[in-house]
């Protein structure tokens, strides 16, 4: 059985602890995301939230369904429903 890494996904992610980011732009978001290229990015109690909604809904879940839930929830800021 092969392991599967997020990184074999060819995806790169960005995770923040909004806390810790003090500086701001005009939207009160961090800068330090879009100072270094990142369009999109979450914060680690978004990402917590998105795995333990992945984990409830899909007993079996992989890292290409967490990439798929991550994606979704950016997208339409709601959590993805998996088929079981």
């Amino acid at each position: 059985m092969k392991t599967e890494r997020l990184s074999d996904l060819q995806l790169s992610a960005l995770v923040l602890n909004y806390d810790d980011e003090l500086e701001r732009d005009e939207n009160d978001e961090p800068t330090y995301a879009s100072s270094k290229g990142y369009k999109h990015y979450l914060g680690i109690a978004d990402l917590q939230d998105i795995k333990q909604n992945l984990a409830i809904k899909k007993l079996n879940w992989s890292f290409k369904n967490l990439a798929l839930a991550i994606d979704y929830y950016n997208k339409n800021d709601a959590y993805f429903a998996f088929d079981s």
